[in-house]
């Protein structure tokens, strides 16, 4: 199949949604011509080819001097509508979010080209609503109307996918994956040499530097942490998307006196990455909001076991107690206790650790296995389109 790919963000900007995005596009590409029409930001290249992925790379009309390389997601490209009428694709696939500025897209439907999405938000994200607050009658009347106008969604979180069924029966929740290969070669990392961390114990946590992915949450246990198990640093990976945030981030360190604790890497590469993984004791994630914790299923990947917040999507993601915890995000004595158990109890880290790689590979959380079910309803849809 000709596939072409719609979003509104992907290489090089890095996040959850971009890592899922390629991963899932790397499988596919195996098997099927993939094209990724997506905005161009600064420092990007028009027209290249990643991982058996061609992608192009158009003006942005609320982007025009594409000065924003991260932020002000909403993007139209005129270039991409003129691309689907003079380019045949078999199929257009949108990611990552149901919006009234996708309708000129719609424009393929008049050739029988079966439109597909993915949603990662159907909701902005909100350091006071967890997931579990969104309603039918939340979601805008011409959202609902763009959902009702695909022929297949995907959705990425247990909430929403609830409610997108109620507004259009051809869809589907699917969760987000991992590539465990990369995760299996690692031997001997050189994470700790690299970052000069000379203590016991790692403490990690992946994310972008944001408000509501909480970091401050770890930064404010730490006191409570080091009193009973000083020799442990804690790293946060990610780069910063909110630059105001990350000034209160270091500024609420330095006032803690937590300088010798506490490392921020930014941006790393997916070998860093998956080295940080390799090299952590645990990873915590203590998000007031997010839809399917991508950094859950790499740190089980690395054989690692989890702390997260009462606020992620699905809930059940986690066994509490079984491959990791849950602490309730206004607790902070939770985390305290919960981070102090499993940097004291190397058999509890590794029981947690490798159940949760037990549970990747048997719920089959990887990119190989999402492809394959992506695929499946790819070629449903397109029997539909041509009866």
């Amino acid at each position: 199949m000709k596939i072409a790919v719609i979003s509104n963000r992907f290489y090089p900007t890095v996040g959850g949604a971009e890592i899922n995005t390629l991963g899932i596009l790397k499988e596919l590409a195996k098997k099927h011509d993939i094209t990724v029409l997506t905005p161009f930001r600064v420092r990007s290249k028009k027209e290249e080819v990643l991982q058996g992925i061609k992608i192009k790379r158009f003006w942005n009309i609320f982007n025009p001097f594409s000065s924003f390389p991260y932020i002000r997601g909403i993007a139209f490209c005129p270039g991409i509508v003129k691309e689907l009428l003079d380019v045949n694709y078999d199929l257009i696939h949108i990611y990552p979010m149901a919006d009234i500025i996708h309708v000129p897209y719609f424009l393929s439907k008049l050739f029988h080209k079966p439109l597909i999405l993915t949603v990662y938000d159907l909701r902005g994200y909100s350091l006071t609503n967890p997931p579990s607050s969104l309603t039918y009658d939340q979601v805008h009347f011409l959202n609902k109307w763009t959902l009702k106008h695909f022929d297949f969604i995907f959705s990425i979180s247990h909430y929403e996918s609830a409610i997108i069924n109620k507004i259009n029966r051809n869809s589907l929740y699917v969760p987000c994956g991992v590539d465990l290969e990369p995760f299996d070669r690692i031997k001997n990392s050189n994470f700790r040499k690299k970052f000069k961390i000379n203590s016991q114990y790692i403490v990690l946590s992946v994310s972008r530097i944001e408000e509501y992915k909480g970091q401050h949450i770890i930064i404010e246990a730490i006191p409570d942490i080091i009193k009973q198990e000083p020799d442990v640093s804690f790293i946060f990976a990610g780069p910063v998307f909110n630059h105001q945030y990350y000034a209160k981030l270091r500024s609420l360190v330095k006032k803690m006196n937590l300088e010798k604790y506490v490392l921020f890497t930014g941006l790393l590469s997916s070998e860093d990455l998956q080295s940080a993984y390799h090299d952590c004791d645990l990873h915590i994630l203590p998000v007031h909001f997010i839809n399917f914790p991508d950094t859950v299923i790499e740190a089980w990947a690395a054989k690692k076991p989890v702390i997260i917040s009462n606020r992620v999507d699905p809930p059940w993601i986690v066994e509490d107690g079984k491959d990791g915890f849950y602490f309730d995000i206004n607790n902070k004595q939770a985390l305290v206790e919960k981070t102090i158990m499993l940097l004291q109890n190397k058999n509890l880290r590794c029981e947690m650790g490798n159940a949760g790689r037990k549970k990747v590979e048997d719920l089959k959380f990887t990119f190989k296995t999402i492809a394959a079910n992506v695929e499946a309803v790819y070629n449903v849809v397109r029997r539909e389109n041509r009866t």
